[in-house]
Formats: structure tokens, C-alpha cells, sequence
């Protein structure tokens, strides 16, 4: 269990210590034996109570541990099916295939589906859980700070809480107000490269071990890909085939040097423009959330002592935290990528431009065949010079040399002139 805590330099160091360097699927057996119960002790969600709290939780393993998730697909709509998992881990028995990311709820699903809908915002709706752990399940050595560690992702996503979280604190109250942010993509665009567009459709890049491509599990795969390569086995969080060996702390070491490859790799990619097929670009198509938190310290003690009518509250060896989590607003707007310009966009401004130019054009023409006129003496033009005295008519002022528009206005400026 040593692989789970922040800096396990201690077990690598003592002397004559055996570290393996791989282990069996036994290793899970063991970790579900020495798992720390949830603790969840209540929740409801949009304003009713949840009779059985635990059944509404899917257990998983992370990079954290053993995790329990809210709303997560089954692992048969995530991974392929030659990935390995453990007994009735990751495993959904509600229907899940009344979602999916480029659709959203398919037209026929009922109200009450799952994933569970958020139908309506305020806290009052919201999800709601009150956590319990008991003292003697607290380890300041492996972990320094203690509390619960919280993601918020889409349904189809694997949870990485050591890249992304918010914490609860031990017996505090923590409140999350949710906003949405969706982005979608046009068909039309889908006609570009993706080299132009920058993003893939699910179902443009197939992966080894996820069913449906996104970036955060192209990541994952390339994570999985390198450590396997460089150490001969993955950590135990990450998707193999059951005939994949899973790394020990004998190899600490590979796995955090394959994890710094993985990081200097993407870098290269970048500055050296690799081909599109080799960097995890985004979804086209993609869910994720704007999240603001407020939290408060939580003397829940004060409560149990006037509900139990008991003065020495030592006996209870326990820290309590809860988490409200909601949405904002009933309505969201979601963001679109489309072509900047369409063919007809083109060719509706190319023939504005057009007709611009002609009617310029034909003013300039008449401009000039009126100076013409006037300079070859077709309009009697000595009978206006006379009339005009010491005045320089503006025809001679404004001259044929200046074109168009501007010619006519200084005409149309000074026609007492030209009468």
C-alpha cells in the first residue's frame, strides 16, 4: 500500500528490505481486503433522500486507490472489452446507454434515467453526502494533509485525482456550485483535416483500451504504453490485459522516470510539429466544469451532544465532513465550432465586392465623359468660362486625374459653379 502515499522513500531505503517488483491480480485481493470503508453515512439528491447511500457509489481504483464514484458509466461503455478489472469493480447494474457524449440523452430516454439527470439548479436540488472516518483510519506519515479528495468529470472519464481535485477538509462543510461548459462542433467542420481543426470526433481515433477516444484517456493509453515499455509491467490503476503484470515498489522508480518521458515527449511533439495521428488533440465534442467552492468549519460534535444528551463526546473517534454540490442555473449555453467562412459565406461576399467595384466603376466612367465634354468645349464651354469672370471653374479644379467618388463630391460641393 505503500505506492498510494505521497513520498514513499522510506520503505525503499531501509536495508535489506525485499521490494517486489511485480505482483498478480492477487495484489487486488489484498487491496480489497485492507480498503477503508466509504463511511458514507447520508445523501439524497434533488431534494429526496437515498435509502441505501452506498448503492449510489461505484467503487473504482484510481491513482489514489480505491475511489467511489457518482454517476460514472459502466466499465463495458468505457473500456474494451480485453482490459482486465476485478470482480464487481467499476461495475454499473443500471441501463447506461441512454447517454453519450455527442448526443447528450437520447429522445426516448424517461426522466428518471441514468446517468441521473440534474433537473432542476439551487443547492436545495443539488447532490448531497455526509462522510464519516474514523481516527485510527488516518496516516499523517503517508499522506500530510488529511480530508477527502473530490473531481468533478463527465460520466465517460476516469477519475486522475492526483492531477485534478478539490479537497473537503476533516469536519468541515464544503458547498461546490457547478456551471457547465459544453463545446460542440458542426458537421461542416467535420469535412476539414484534423490537422486544421485541432480535434477529433469520438469515433475518429481509435484507442487499445478505451472504447471511445477523449484526451484525458489518449493520455492515460500513452502513460500506460510508455510504462509498460520502459518497465515491463503498469501501476495497478492503469487499464492492462490479464496477462499484463502489475509494477511493485521495485520499480518506483521506472514508473515515475516513464511518467517525466511521457511529459518531455508531449513537449517535443509540440516544438517539433509531430504528425496529428501521435499528440492527444481534444474532443470536438466535450463536457467539462467551472466550479466554485466555499467551505466552513463544521462543529457537528455540539449537534450529537444535544441529540444524545451526552456530555463526554471523546467517544466519538470519528471526523465528519459533508459536500453539497450543484448547478447554478437551469440554462447553460454551449459554445460551437464552425467554419469561419462557407463557400456560399465566400462567394456572397466576393460578389458584394463585385458590385461595389462595377458601380464605382461606372460612376468613375461618367465622371470622365463629362470632364471630357466639357474640356473639348462640347457643353459650350467658353460661353461658361465667360460667365464665370476671374472664377476658375471647378472642373478645372477638380480635374480628370481625380477619380470617382471624390470627383463627383467636389463637383456636387461647388455646382453654383456649373450652372
Amino acid at each position: 500500500m505503500t505506492q498510494l502515499c505521497e513520498n514513499p522513500i522510506g520503505p525503499l531505503q531501509v536495508r535489506n528490505t525485499i521490494l517486489n517488483d511485480t505482483f498478480t491480480n492477487e495484489f487486488f485481493e489484498t487491496l480489497d481486503e485492507v480498503k477503508v470503508e466509504p463511511g458514507f453515512f447520508k445523501c439524497s439528491f434533488l431534494g429526496q433522500n437515498i435509502k441505501n447511500c452506498e448503492d449510489a457509489f461505484t467503487p473504482v481504483f484510481t491513482d489514489e486507490g480505491i475511489c467511489y464514484s457518482f454517476n460514472i458509466l459502466d466499465r463495458g461503455h468505457i473500456f474494451n472489452e480485453l482490459v482486465y478489472h476485478y470482480e464487481n469493480y467499476h461495475k454499473v447494474d443500471k441501463d447506461t446507454m441512454s447517454w453519450n457524449m455527442e448526443q447528450g440523452y437520447l429522445d426516448n430516454s424517461n426522466i428518471m434515467t441514468y446517468p441521473w439527470r440534474a433537473l432542476l439548479s439551487g443547492a436545495s436540488n443539488g447532490f448531497t453526502v455526509y462522510l464519516l472516518v474514523d481516527k485510527e483510519n488516518i496516516d499523517f506519515m503517508c499522506k500530510q494533509i488529511q480530508g477527502y479528495k473530490v473531481v468533478l468529470h463527465s460520466p465517460v472519464r476516469i477519475p486522475r485525482l492526483n492531477q485534478e481535485y478539490f479537497r473537503i477538509p476533516l469536519d468541515h462543510a464544503v458547498v461546490a456550485s457547478v456551471h457547465p461548459v459544453v463545446i460542440t462542433t458542426s458537421q461542416e467542420v467535420k469535412t476539414f483535416d484534423v490537422a486544421k481543426r485541432n480535434c477529433y470526433f469520438p469515433s475518429e481515433r481509435k484507442l487499445k483500451y478505451f472504447r471511445s477516444y477523449s484526451q484525458q484517456n489518449c493520455q492515460f493509453e500513452c502513460l500506460t504504453n510508455i510504462t509498460l515499455e520502459s518497465c515491463g509491467c503498469v501501476s495497478f490503476f492503469m487499464p492492462r490485459e490479464n496477462s499484463t503484470k502489475i509494477c511493485g515498489l521495485g520499480k518506483y522508480k521506472c514508473i515515475k522516470e516513464a511518467e517525466r518521458a511521457l511529459m518531455l515527449e508531449e513537449l517535443n511533439k509540440f516544438r517539433d510539429s509531430v504528425k496529428v495521428e501521435f499528440v492527444c488533440l481534444p474532443l470536438c465534442t466535450d463536457l467539462s466544469y467551472n466550479m466554485e467552492t466555499s467551505h466552513t468549519k463544521w462543529d457537528w460534535k455540539k449537534l450529537v451532544g444535544l441529540m444524545v444528551k451526552s456530555e463526554n463526546l471523546d467517544d466519538y473517534a470519528t471526523h465528519a465532513s459533508s459536500l453539497t454540490v450543484y448547478f447554478r442555473v437551469n440554462h447553460f449555453i454551449s459554445s460551437e465550432r464552425h467554419e469561419l467562412y462557407a463557400l456560399s459565406d465566400f462567394m456572397a461576399n466576393f460578389g458584394g465586392l463585385l458590385g461595389i467595384e462595377g458601380a464605382r466603376t461606372v460612376k468613375e466612367s461618367t465622371c470622365r465623359r463629362w470632364f471630357a465634354k466639357f474640356l473639348n468645349g462640347e457643353e459650350g464651354l467658353k460661353d461658361k468660362k465667360e460667365s464665370f469672370g476671374t472664377k476658375e471653374p471647378i472642373f478645372y479644379r477638380c480635374g480628370i486625374e481625380l477619380l470617382g467618388q471624390r470627383c463627383l463630391e467636389v463637383v456636387d460641393n461647388n455646382a453654383e459653379y456649373l450652372v
